[in-house]
């Protein structure tokens, strides 16, 4: 018999990918990655974390002697009259400016004022604007005092004193 050619095995070929479906592949990788930032984002981090804070008992608090929360962002005050307030620490404007409590700082032959680091607008005890470019008194937290037990809602921002009709402050 002649020799009959017998057909070698072909070599296995290599795995392609074409450009247009590795790029389609890419392009939703990365729409899905962008919408799981946004969600991650948007999202509170801690669901259950209550907007109320509580602060303590009304008689903790010192009249003239206010508590900075700095977490939670506020200023506990306890007036002369006994009513308590919570004070932003935040200026009006300027959300990374953070209003200090200075209980030495002497104006106005008065010791003890909030102040303002970037713009030095100077606060009272009770939060009213008594020197400075500021617009407006420091925003205030609504305060809640049942029993002896003083609570801060941190979910809504009042407007200071002196703000415009109608303006709307955000927490």
């Amino acid at each position: 018999m002649e020799n009959v050619p017998v057909a070698k095995p072909a070599p296995k070929g290599r795995w392609r990918l074409s450009r247009g479906p590795l790029l389609v592949g890419a392009g939703l990788a990365a729409v899905v990655l962008g919408l799981v930032l946004v969600v991650a984002f948007a999202w509170p981090a801690v669901l259950d974390v209550s907007p109320t804070v509580v602060a303590g008992q009304v008689d903790e608090f010192a009249v003239g002697e206010p508590v900075h929360f700095e977490e939670e962002g506020f200023f506990v005050v306890k007036l002369a009259s006994g009513e308590v307030i919570a004070l932003s620490d935040r200026a009006g404007g300027h959300l990374k400016d953070h209003i200090e409590w200075q209980p030495s700082l002497e104006f106005e032959d008065q010791t003890g004022w909030f102040r303002a680091p970037s713009h030095r607008e100077t606060y009272s005890l009770d939060g009213s604007l008594a020197f400075g470019p500021a617009s407006r008194g420091m925003d205030r937290f609504p305060v809640e005092v049942s029993g002896d037990t003083v609570r801060v809602d941190t979910s809504r921002l009042i407007c200071g004193p002196g703000a415009p009709e109608g303006m709307v402050c955000v927490p």
